[in-house]
């Protein structure tokens, strides 16, 4: 009768012992799963900082066509309380009558490591000229022929 209860205790520390073990397994699966989510997460935030780079790029360059060169981050999107940092810059360069317009989105945690960065390129064509256009039509002589100035992601 003895040697069953030890048989008996035996098997149920064994199982016991194999329970731990694949909770230990399925928290560490949730571990890593939880890790790939939060990437996700900051991934498409920086994304969408990105975004708002190549936007500002855009109310810049109307209000300024001859506008070049690389702008310093802004991080005017903060959230108060919040564990990360997020900011955005963007360039703009001129090549005739084109801009190529570069927005560039990040999130930091709070020491400053980057956990995800992205960027957005985009490209407009038809500007042909480096002066300011009156309410918004283009001004350029020579065909006579006004414009409206528009904006088309592609």
């Amino acid at each position: 009768m003895s040697n069953k209860r030890g048989q008996a205790l035996l098997f149920a520390f064994f199982l016991l012992m194999l329970l731990g073990m694949l909770t230990a397994a399925l928290a560490s699966l949730w571990q890593a799963e939880i890790k790939i989510r939060d990437e996700d997460k900051s991934a498409t935030v920086a994304f969408y900082l990105a975004q708002a780079g190549v936007e500002r790029a855009k109310i810049e360059v109307i209000y300024n066509v001859a506008l070049s060169g690389t702008y310093g981050w802004y991080n005017d999107l903060e959230i108060a309380g919040d564990n990360y940092i997020f900011r955005y810059n963007f360039s703009v360069a001129i090549s005739g009558q084109e801009r190529t317009l570069v927005g560039t989105g990040e999130v930091l945690d709070l020491s400053g490591n980057v956990l995800a960065h992205k960027e957005i390129s985009v490209v407009v064509e038809g500007i042909a000229d480096t002066v300011i256009p009156f309410d918004g039509i283009d001004d350029v002589p020579g065909d006579n022929q006004m414009i409206q100035w528009t904006w088309q992601v592609i």
